[in-house]
């Protein structure tokens, strides 16, 4: 799976460490930078292990991969429900289609193939 994939799960993956405060920003090939609020706190997991433990809960919810990248996905047509643009019937259905595929897709391996690729086939099409 792309790295990618596990960006979303950087936060849960940091929570299974410590409980000490951070902020961060996501790079397109890695975690990024995590800037901890106490450096000198004890038990503050490397990058290495963070990512790897991203990793493994993807993996062990292959739902929740293809969840991260519909949200993405989403996100990139939140514009269109900005109340100064009609969202046309196409729209709307293309949105609703996105928010309900985690009911419809329901083959793990077809899960894992589309959270780690946004142009899977099985993702609605996107209305022109």
């Amino acid at each position: 799976m792309a790295l990618s994939t596990y960006f979303n799960n950087i936060d849960d993956a940091i929570r299974t460490f410590t409980q000490e405060g951070y902020s961060r920003e996501v790079l397109e090939d890695g975690v990024g930078t995590i800037i901890w609020d106490n450096p000198s706190a004890s038990g503050l997991p490397t990058n290495d292990e963070i990512i790897t433990k991203a990793k493994e809960l993807s993996v062990n919810n292959p739902i929740n991969a293809m969840r991260q990248t519909r949200n993405m996905i989403l996100q990139e047509s939140d514009w269109m429900a900005n109340s100064d643009v009609t969202m046309s019937d196409e729209w709307k259905k293309y949105r609703q289609d996105l928010r309900d595929i985690t009911k419809t897709v329901t083959d793990d391996k077809v899960r894992y193939a589309m959270g780690d690729d946004m142009f899977h086939s099985g993702w609605p099409t996107k209305p022109s």
